[in-house]
Order: C-alpha cells, then sequence, then structure tokens
C-alpha cells in the first residue's frame, strides 16, 4: 500500500506540473514576447549609437577635409618661405591621413548599421507575428470558453436537480414540528368564536336603534 500511495502522490505531482505547464501557456508565450521586446530595444539603442556615431565621424571628415584645403592653400601662399611652406605640407599630409582613417571607420560603421538595422526588421517582423498569434489564440480560447460554458448548462441543471433531491430527502427524513390538532377542543372554541361574533352583532344593532 505504501508503495501504491508513493506511485499515486508521483503520478498526481506530474499530473499538476502538466496542468500547471498548460495554464501557463500564455505566460509564457507572454515572457517570450517580452524577452524579444527588450532585445529589440537594445537592438534600438546599437541602432542609435552607431547613428550618432557615423554623424560625428562625418564631421570629423569634413573638417579634416577643411583642415587639408587650409593647409594646401597656406602652402602655396608662402612659396618664399620652403621650410613654413614645409611644415604647412606636413600638416596637410596629416589632415589627409586623418580623413582616410575617418573615413575607413566611417564604411565599417555604415556596414555595421546596415546589419542592426536587418537585425531590427527581423526581431519587429517576429514580433509582430508572436503578438497576432497571441491575440488570436486569446481570443480563440475565450471564445471556447464561452462556448464550453453554454455547453455545461444542461450539465448544471442536472447538479441543481440533484442537489434539490437531496435536500428534499433530507427534509422528508426531519421529523414534523407541527402540532396535532384536537377536535373535541376545537369544536368548543368554534362555539365560543361564533357566540362572540354574536354578542358584537347585537351590540351594534342596539346601538343603531338607540
Amino acid at each position: 500500500m505504501q508503495v501504491f500511495r508513493k506511485f499515486s502522490r508521483s503520478v498526481s505531482a506530474q499530473v499538476e506540473l502538466l496542468l500547471t505547464q498548460i495554464e501557463n501557456q500564455e505566460a509564457s508565450v507572454s515572457a517570450a514576447i517580452h524577452g524579444l521586446e527588450r532585445g529589440a530595444s537594445r537592438i534600438r539603442a546599437q541602432r542609435l549609437a552607431s547613428e550618432r556615431q557615423i554623424a560625428q565621424l562625418r564631421r570629423g571628415i569634413e573638417q579634416a577635409r577643411e583642415q587639408v584645403a587650409t593647409w594646401k592653400q597656406r602652402a602655396l601662399g608662402l612659396r618664399h618661405d620652403r621650410e613654413t611652406a614645409l611644415e604647412c605640407v606636413r600638416r596637410m599630409d596629416h589632415a589627409e591621413q586623418q580623413a582616410k582613417t575617418l573615413s575607413q571607420r566611417l564604411e565599417t560603421e555604415e556596414q555595421l548599421q546596415v546589419r542592426v538595422a536587418a537585425d531590427l526588421t527581423a526581431v519587429e517582423v517576429q514580433l509582430q507575428e508572436l503578438r497576432q498569434r497571441r491575440a488570436t489564440l486569446i481570443s480563440r480560447e475565450a471564445r471556447a470558453e464561452a462556448c464550453s460554458n453554454v455547453t455545461d448548462g444542461d450539465d448544471i441543471a442536472l447538479v441543481f436537480e440533484r442537489w434539490e433531491a437531496r435536500i428534499e430527502q433530507h427534509e422528508a427524513q426531519c421529523p414534523s414540528t407541527a402540532q396535532p390538532v384536537d377536535s373535541f377542543a376545537a369544536r368548543f372554541d368554534q362555539a365560543d368564536e361564533a357566540a362572540r361574533l354574536n354578542r358584537a352583532l347585537d351590540r351594534l344593532f342596539t346601538e343603531e336603534d338607540a
């Protein structure tokens, strides 16, 4: 018997676990959607950071190119001062190298932004599909439960009938609390009541005649 009880408890626990898993399906789907939403938020933040980085790189490239033009113009204006002109050329070369480096970084960052945008699109599409499926299943489940309740109406009526029959059965077993009627005493009571009414009627007549 002890082994059987252990086995019974084990089966009950497994059934309860299964029921819990079934009941938590909506919660599991919602948790998955919430996880995707967090992932989408992180991707959006990464995209914004990439956009800011791209804007900063473009400004840096523009400034470097402006420096190239400036130092070139200065070098050309210093034909009479070769040493100073050479320093201007060195600074022009440095600005050109900086512009080149920034351009390479910009290309890499723009490629990253394309990948991030594609990832975000994929996640958003998946989110939309999951949300739609969840909403559809919630609606179907609510409708199914409503139909099930309507279908179970006959079963509920049978429950009420059995309940009422059980109460009536218990009521039939209860001893009666009514007092037995004494027919002999009742005849005297009726005679006394008739005499009282006759006396009252006689008084009415006497009062009217007076």
